[in-house]
């Protein structure tokens, strides 16, 4: 194993009482846009994303989350490989996961988006119920008005949110010269955060 990413995920891995065989620890090496359907371990590890995801990251925070550090061997492994490896993506999505929950603003933006977009629903509803009940036009009118101001300020919240969370991510991106690979934990859906 040349690759510290590998080593590291690997030794992480042992440390959980998981298995990471020579075959996927090879596997991790290889490219995102790697495709060969005969491969097996790169099917395995491809299943094994969130677990491999999860090591990198117990491991990160243990280390005391030196950003730098991981940014430069992340940046090194890539330089070395050519590009994207499916390790250095991995450990990618640890570095913006940590950027990310850093940012108490951008934590609060989306947890207040969030709340404003739940109140809204909830006043939308409480809306059409009264007006459905008989209440005066001017009480519905004026729920129906304070829910639309909390839904459209919860968009209004989200985006600025997304947008400083975008900006934060960015940091954690990588020389710009490597084409950014997306797909992987995140885009599968999996919230990791």
């Amino acid at each position: 194993m040349g690759s510290e990413l590998v080593s590291i995920a690997s030794e992480e891995l042992r440390r959980q009482r998981t298995f990471l065989s020579t075959d996927e620890a090879a596997a991790l090496s290889r490219p995102v846009d790697y495709d060969d359907e005969e491969d097996l371990a790169v099917d395995r590890v491809r299943r094994r994303r969130l677990v491999l995801y999860a090591a990198l990251r117990d491991r990160f925070i243990r280390d005391g989350r030196p950003l730098e550090d991981w940014q430069a061997m992340v940046d090194r492994e890539e330089a070395a490989a050519g590009g994207r490896t499916i390790v250095s993506q991995l450990a990618r999505q640890v570095l913006e996961w940590a950027v990310r929950t850093s940012d108490r603003g951008a934590m609060l933006g989306s947890f207040a988006a969030k709340t404003l977009r739940w109140a809204g629903m909830i006043l939308l509803f409480l809306g059409v119920w009264s007006w459905y009940q008989g209440a005066a036009g001017a009480v519905v009118a004026l729920v129906i008005v304070l829910a639309l101001a909390a839904l459209l300020g919860g968009r209004i919240a989200g985006n600025l949110a997304a947008e400083r969370i975008e900006l934060l991510a960015q940091r954690a991106e990588g020389p710009p010269g490597i084409a950014r690979a997306r797909g992987g934990v995140a885009e599968e859906g999996a919230e990791l955060s």
